[in-house]
């Protein structure tokens, strides 16, 4: 399926515009780098997403997706364990833990290998 482009109108102010102008302007003119914006206190370092988590949470969706574990079902617990009618459907309704499957994966990037 193609992804289509929604155009909307531009609601900024002159303002706006003429700030983002400017500031468009410095970082073309000096290209500073990600350690000098988190060092002079311009950019927070948690708000950065690097290619490589962007890969690792990439990869987590796929493995997510192949496993047919996109969200929690209603009887995730009894199809792990091959139950199936009623016994299926007394279980608790409560999603799985993922954080230990998604921190086993494989990440991107070398810095962190």
């Amino acid at each position: 399926m193609k992804a289509r482009r929604v155009f909307r109108a531009n609601q900024k102010t002159a303002e706006e515009r003429a700030r983002e102008q400017a500031l468009r302007e410095r970082l073309q003119k000096e290209k500073p780098t990600l350690e000098d914006l988190v060092r002079t206190g311009e950019c927070d370092p948690d708000a950065v997403m690097t290619m490589g988590m962007y890969f690792d949470v990439q990869t987590a969706l796929q493995a997510l997706k192949r496993n047919g574990s996109c969200g929690p079902t209603r009887n995730w617990r009894a199809r792990v364990r091959g139950q199936t009618g009623k016994q299926a459907d007394a279980e608790p309704a409560t999603p799985p833990d993922r954080g230990e499957e998604l921190a086993r994966g494989v990440s991107h990037d070398p810095s962190r290998q």
